[in-house]
C-alpha cells in the first residue's frame, strides 16, 4: 500500500514551493528589505544629525569667528594709531629741538635785546621748517588712548606765530604787555618757548601712549590664539570624536540589516529544500510520502 497525500494539499504544497514562488519571494523580500533599508537609513541619518550637532558645532564657530573679527579689527586700529603715534612722537622731538635752536639762533650775536636782519631771516626760516613739521603732525581721535591734543595746541601755537610780523630792531623786555610792546619780536620768542615746552611734552606723552598700544596689542594676540585654539578644539578634536560615533551607528545598522537579510537567506533555503522534498519526482523508497505495505 502506498500512503499518498490528498490530491488539493500536494497540489497546494507544490504551487506554493514552486521555483516560480521562489521567486515571488525574492521578489517581495527585496521590495520590503529595500523599504526596511530606507526606513533604517532614514533614522541613521537623524542619530547622526543629533551625534554632530552640527548647528550648535556651527554657532559656536561662528560665535568665536565674529570675536576673532572684532578683535582683528580692533588689533588694526590699535596698530593704525600706534604708527601715527610713532610718526608724531619723532616730530615732536624734532619740533622740541627746533624751537630751542630757533630761539639760540635768533640771538647768535650775543644782543638779547634786539633783532638784526641776519636774526630774522633766520628766525623765519626756522619758523618756517617747524611750520612744516607741526602741519604734518596727526590728529589721533581713539577713545582708548588720550593724547592731550596737543597737535592741536601746536597748530594753534603756530597759527599764532605765523601771524606776528617780525622785524629787525628791538626785543621788548620779557613781561611787556602786549599793547605797550614795539613790535612782535619778544611775542615770537615767547611762542617759540611755548611751542618748545608744549612739543616735549607731547614727545612724552606719545611714547607712553606707545608702550600702552602695544600692550593692547599683545593682549588682542593672546586673545585671538585662544580662539584658534577654542576653533580647532570644536573643528578638530570634537570632530574626531563625532566621526566615531557616526562609524559607530553606521556600524550598528549595517549589522541589522545584515541580519535580517542573513535570516531571510536562511529561511529561504529552508523552505527551498522543503519544497525539493515535497516534489514528487523527489520521492525515494523508503520515505513516508512513499511507503508501500
Amino acid at each position: 500500500m502506498t500512503i499518498q497525500l490528498n490530491q488539493s494539499l500536494g497540489d497546494s504544497l507544490k504551487n506554493l514551493l514552486t521555483s516560480t514562488q521562489r521567486q515571488s519571494r525574492e521578489v517581495a523580500f527585496n521590495l520590503q528589505f529595500q523599504t526596511l533599508q530606507n526606513t533604517t537609513i532614514d533614522r541613521l541619518n537623524k542619530e547622526i544629525i543629533e551625534v554632530e550637532d552640527v548647528n550648535n558645532r556651527q554657532g559656536a564657530l561662528n560665535r568665536l569667528q565674529a570675536s576673532a573679527d572684532e578683535l582683528t579689527d580692533r588689533r588694526r586700529e590699535v596698530v593704525q594709531f600706534e604708527y601715527f603715534n610713532s610718526s608724531n612722537n619723532q616730530r615732536f622731538n624734532d619740533i622740541e629741538t627746533r624751537a630751542i635752536t630757533a630761539s639760540i639762533v635768533a640771538q647768535a650775536d650775543g644782543d638779547t635785546s634786539a633783532f638784526s636782519a641776519s636774526e630774522v631771516a633766520a628766525l623765519q626760516e626756522d619758523i618756517g621748517e617747524i611750520s612744516i613739521e607741526i602741519n604734518r603732525l596727526v590728529e589721533l581721535n581713539d577713545g582708548a588712548f588720550f593724547d592731550g591734543d596737543h597737535p592741536t595746541a601746536l597748530i594753534a601755537k603756530l597759527e599764532e606765530l605765523e601771524s606776528l610780523s617780525l622785524v629787525e630792531g628791538t626785543v621788548d623786555a620779557s613781561g611787556t604787555a602786549s599793547e605797550d610792546a614795539t613790535n612782535d619780536n619778544r611775542r615770537a620768542l615767547d611762542l617759540l618757548d611755548e611751542i618748545s615746552d608744549l612739543a616735549g611734552a607731547a614727545a612724552n606723552t606719545s611714547a607712553t601712549l606707545n608702550l600702552m598700544a602695544d600692550n593692547v596689542i599683545a593682549q588682542i594676540d593672546r586673545e585671538l590664539n585662544r580662539i584658534k585654539v577654542d576653533s580647532n578644539e570644536i573643528s578638530l578634536e570634537q570632530a574626531i570624536e563625532i566621526e566615531f560615533e557616526v562609524q559607530r551607528l553606521k556600524t550598528k545598522y549595517a549589522t541589522f540589516l545584515q541580519a535580517i537579510e542573513i535570516g531571510f537567506d536562511f529561511a529561504s533555503q529552508s523552505a527551498n529544500r522543503l519544497a525539493d522534498a515535497m516534489d514528487p519526482d523527489n520521492f525515494t523508497s523508503g520515505t513516508v510520502l512513499s511507503y508501500t505495505a
